[in-house]
């Protein structure tokens, strides 16, 4: 919980959040603190009403224009992880409301497509550094057999023609 507050505070530092989706997202966690602590206080847990609800939905739609907005850093994405899976976990235990577990598996399955892009851009990033590094490489032996197979050719060009076509 004190993890989460922190990440939203230091999210709003670094300008990934404005004040607004802060103060979202942040109501949506102490609505869910308020909930669990009422329900524990009574056996039988609380009603859950609709403003409540629409707290977490606001949430979590801000989430999600977050981090299709903003780039994927490591701090918007542990931000993003621990909120959804925070609220996805509660509502699964407690509320069972079918948009927000929709909204939360929407926000997981961007980030891991997004980081799977990511990472696979990078690796095809690797892989053309090493192909131009092969490519350059050109030992003398290459260079004296291109040369020769090119004089083989000029000297009898019919033969090497009939070859390639077979």
């Amino acid at each position: 919980m004190k993890k989460l507050k922190n990440l939203l505070e230091r999210s709003q530092e670094n300008g990934i959040l404005s004040q607004r989706e802060a103060e979202k997202m942040s109501r949506a966690i102490d609505v869910i603190n308020n909930y669990e602590r009422k329900g524990r206080l009574n056996n039988r847990g609380s009603s859950f009403e609709g403003s409540k609800r629409n707290k977490i939905k606001e949430g979590l739609n801000c989430l999600l224009l977050v981090v299709t907005r903003e780039p994927i850093t490591p701090l918007l994405k542990n931000l993003a992880e621990g909120f959804v899976k925070f609220i996805f976990d509660w509502n699964e235990k407690f509320i069972k409301d079918l948009e927000i577990k929709k909204l939360s598996l929407a926000i997981i399955r961007f980030l891991k497509y997004h980081l799977s892009v990511i990472e696979t851009t990078q690796i095809i990033k690797g892989l053309l550094k090493r192909i131009d590094k092969i490519q350059k490489f050109s030992p003398s032996v290459f260079r004296l057999s291109q040369n020769y197979l090119k004089s083989l050719e000029q000297r009898q060009p019919k033969r090497f023609k009939k070859q390639g076509k077979k």
